[in-house]
């Protein structure tokens, strides 16, 4: 739990950054470039970063398993499995922080909690319903969430870059 907090952390700077660029282009006064090329540079940025904390906690997976949770009725191939799916949810959610700065930048607050939320109440209502009747083992219910990341990421992505159009 701690690590998705510390990972937010990293990232706040870069999303703020965002936020500033795309909302000065849009009132028209940001430098040279567009918009678009605002958040494209960022784009490359946060995806290496979401890559190098991916990178990172999947590495430190095996030591995890064997040091750090203390499970005695799992076995430590599928702890260390775990840690590198919830390791690349991880960095998937990291770089969709990227997306959140420009839409609120672009002042599209509205939209993005309306999307954001009902992907919330989206994703915890099928992991719910998925948890309830058909009691997937942990593996899979990670694969699952990391599955929901991956459409987050893809669905902010498009969302950003049609609003970013503003800016240019």
């Amino acid at each position: 739990l701690s690590l998705p907090a510390v990972a937010t952390i990293l990232g706040l700077g870069l999303a703020a950054a965002a936020n500033r660029e795309v909302s000065r282009r849009a009132a028209g006064e940001g430098g040279s470039g567009s918009g678009r090329d605002v958040v494209r540079t960022l784009e490359v940025v946060y995806f290496a970063m979401a890559a190098i904390v991916f990178a990172v906690l999947a590495a430190a997976a095996g030591w995890v398993a064997s040091d750090v949770i203390k499970a005695e009725q799992l076995p430590a191939v599928l702890i260390r499995d775990c840690t590198i799916v919830a390791s690349a949810t991880i960095g998937l959610r990291f770089a969709g922080a990227l997306y959140h700065g420009v839409l609120r930048g672009l002042e599209r607050q509205v939209t993005l909690n309306l999307y954001a939320g009902s992907l919330v109440l989206l994703q915890t209502a099928t992991l719910a319903a998925v948890l309830l009747l058909l009691r997937p083992p942990l593996f899979d219910f990670l694969l699952m969430q990391l599955g929901f990341a991956v459409a987050e990421l893809l669905l902010l992505r498009v969302l950003a870059w049609a609003v970013s159009e503003k800016c240019d």
